[in-house]
């Protein structure tokens, strides 16, 4: 939830940086610190990816051969 929360709001200081400030001296720090924001945010998404691959908990939504969109939590377990 915490990367979230960082992605929503590098939208804000992005347009703060890009359409807001004038002065170069300004918006380039702006603009970089979003930039850190995204690279954190993808970070912790990525940690806490691997929690859920570690307890086995990964939700997996595979498609069937229908078309039908299933679901499974365990790597080694059929679909439903």
């Amino acid at each position: 939830m915490a990367a979230f929360t960082i992605a929503e709001k590098v939208g804000d200081v992005d347009v703060k940086g890009c359409f807001m400030v004038k002065e170069m001296e300004r918006y380039v720090p702006i603009v970089a610190s979003a930039h850190e924001m995204v690279r954190y945010a993808a970070k912790l998404v990525d940690e806490a990816r691997e929690l859920e691959k570690a307890m086995d908990a990964v939700s997996r939504k595979p498609h069937h051969p229908e078309g039908n969109v299933l679901g499974k939590k365990k790597l080694m377990e059929k679909p439903e």
